[in-house]
C-alpha cells in the first residue's frame, strides 16, 4: 500500500508518510515523462508510485521476466544489459547502454505488458520512483487527459530512443562500408 501525502510545503516538497519519503515535484516536473503536467497531475502519479533505493551492482530487472512497472531514475545510473549467445548453449551478458538520472526504463513492458527485453543493473547507488502499472492505468481511466499526456510522452521517449538506435546503426554501417564490407540489416 502506498502512503498518503502528509504535507506540501512552500517549496513543493511532498512527504509521503509510508516511508518518510521526500519527493520534489519540481524535480519531477523537469523530467521528459512529466512534460506539460500540472503539479496536481504529478501528485496523482506519485500516489500510484513508490520510491525504491538500490545499492551499486544490483540487478533491478531481469531480462524475460514479467513485471510492468515504470521506473524513473531520480538519482544514480543504471546499465542496460542483454544476454548475447556465444554458442549453442552459452551466452554472455553485455552492456548495451547506460541510463542516467532524470530518465526512465521499463517503458515497453509498462505500455504493452510484455516480458522485460533487457536486464537493468545499478552502476552506483540508485533512487527510483516506481510507477505501479495497475494503479497508473486505473488513474488513466479516471483521468483520460492525464493518461493521454503520459502515453504521448512515453511515445516521444520511445521514438527518440529508436531514432538514436537508427543513427548509431547508420554510423556503424558506414564504417563497415568504408572498411570494404557491405552492411546488412535495416534497408
Amino acid at each position: 500500500p502506498i502512503g498518503s501525502f502528509s504535507e506540501i510545503n512552500f517549496l513543493g516538497i511532498i512527504s509521503i508518510t509510508k516511508d518518510l519519503i521526500m519527493v520534489s515535484i519540481y524535480i519531477l516536473a523537469r523530467l521528459e515523462i512529466f512534460k506539460d503536467f500540472t503539479d496536481q497531475e504529478i501528485q496523482k502519479v506519485i500516489y500510484c508510485s513508490t520510491e525504491e533505493f538500490y545499492p551499486e551492482d544490483t540487478v533491478i530487472l531481469e531480462e524475460s521476466k514479467h513485471s510492468k512497472d515504470l521506473y524513473v531514475i531520480v538519482e544514480g545510473r543504471v546499465a542496460v544489459e542483454m544476454k548475447i549467445p556465444t554458442s549453442v548453449d552459452q551466452q554472455k551478458v553485455e552492456r548495451i547502454s547506460v541510463i542516467n538520472a532524470e530518465h526512465l526504463f521499463g517503458e515497453l513492458a509498462f505500455i504493452e505488458g510484455t516480458p522485460r527485453s533487457a536486464q537493468i543493473r545499478t552502476i552506483e547507488k540508485v533512487k527510483l520512483l516506481v510507477i505501479n502499472e495497475k494503479k497508473a492505468h486505473e488513474l488513466f481511466k479516471e483521468d483520460p487527459a492525464l493518461g493521454f499526456k503520459m502515453m504521448r510522452n512515453l511515445a516521444i521517449i520511445v521514438c527518440d530512443r529508436l531514432r538514436n538506435i537508427n543513427f548509431m546503426w547508420r554510423k556503424r554501417s558506414s564504417k563497415r562500408v568504408a572498411g570494404g564490407c557491405t552492411p546488412s540489416g535495416f534497408y
